[in-house]
Order: C-alpha cells, then sequence, then structure tokens
C-alpha cells in the first residue's frame, strides 16, 4: 500500500476535466481511497460518474471510451467499470464506476466518503481492514476486494446513524 499523496487531488481534477472535454457537464465525484487525505491505498484514482437512465449509461460509456478508457469486467450488475489499462492497475491508474443516480451503490459509494471524512475512526476501522486483506489475499484481486467489502458494510451500517 502507498502513502496517500497530496497529488491525488490535482490528478482528478484533470482526468475530470479531460472527461468533461468528451462527456460535457456530468455528474462526477472522486470517491475511493485517494479522495481522503491521509488514507493509505493503492493510489488509484476512483471515480464515480452518475448517470439517469440506461440510454444516458450507453451513451457515457461510448464517451468515455472515445476519451481512452477501456471497458472492463465489473464486479457489479449495476455498474459499468472503465480504466485507463488493460492489465492489473497501480498507483496512478484511473477507474471509473459507471453507475445509476441514486441507486444503492452509487448513494453508498458517496455515503462511504463521507463516514471517512467526517469519523476519523472509521478510517482507521477501513485501513486496519485493507491491510488485513492485502496480507490475506496474497496478490488475488477478487478475494482483496471480497474481504474488504465485508467491513465497508459495517462502517456504512454502524456510522450512517451518526450525524
Amino acid at each position: 500500500m502507498n502513502n496517500y499523496s497530496d497529488n491525488y487531488p490535482e490528478f482528478y481534477k484533470k482526468i475530470k476535466e479531460k472527461i468533461f472535454q468528451y462527456t460535457g457537464r456530468i455528474d462526477i465525484h472522486h470517491i475511493g481511497s485517494t479522495s481522503i487525505p491521509g488514507m493509505k491505498g493503492k493510489g488509484i484514482i476512483d471515480i464515480l460518474v452518475g448517470y439517469d437512465s440506461n440510454k444516458n449509461s450507453k451513451k457515457l460509456a461510448t464517451q468515455l471510451k472515445k476519451a481512452g478508457f477501456i471497458f472492463q469486467k465489473s464486479s457489479s450488475k449495476d455498474r459499468i467499470f472503465l480504466s485507463n489499462k488493460i492489465e492489473e492497475t497501480k498507483e496512478g491508474d484511473f477507474h471509473i464506476h459507471l453507475t445509476r443516480k441514486n441507486s444503492l451503490e452509487y448513494v453508498n459509494l458517496l455515503k462511504f466518503k463521507k463516514i471517512l471524512l467526517k469519523f476519523p475512526k472509521s478510517c482507521e476501522e477501513y485501513l486496519f481492514a485493507k491491510q488485513i486483506s492485502e496480507k490475506s489475499a496474497q496478490g488475488k484481486r477478487k478475494l482483496y476486494k471480497e474481504n474488504k467489502s465485508v467491513v465497508i458494510e459495517k462502517i456504512l451500517r454502524d456510522y450512517s446513524k451518526l450525524k
């Protein structure tokens, strides 16, 4: 895992502007570890793009493909996943999660970020879970994500009640 870089917000800003060149102004958010100051992670810039309809999602996906992003297999049936590389990703790469606005996944991704920003203890829990997941998964990305998702769900449950 990499330490947080103060460059992450600037990387996001640059890629957001590139995306806007192809899509116009759309609903876009910086999510994931690189959006949380001080959070260790893989250094991948995760971007949430919200769409209104299936027709709109296909149009956005085509525009993002023209911008140089590559379709990837998604772990969710409710999400179109794109990245800037075909091979396994690493620090400095970009992931785009194209999801219907106001879907449970969309809402939870934004809610999780808000929790991490507001409650430092949630960051500690999440970082610990990521470190344990990384160690136990031994390089198997799918297993790492599955292990981590259990803790994400717990944090969402535990902290959603708090204001």
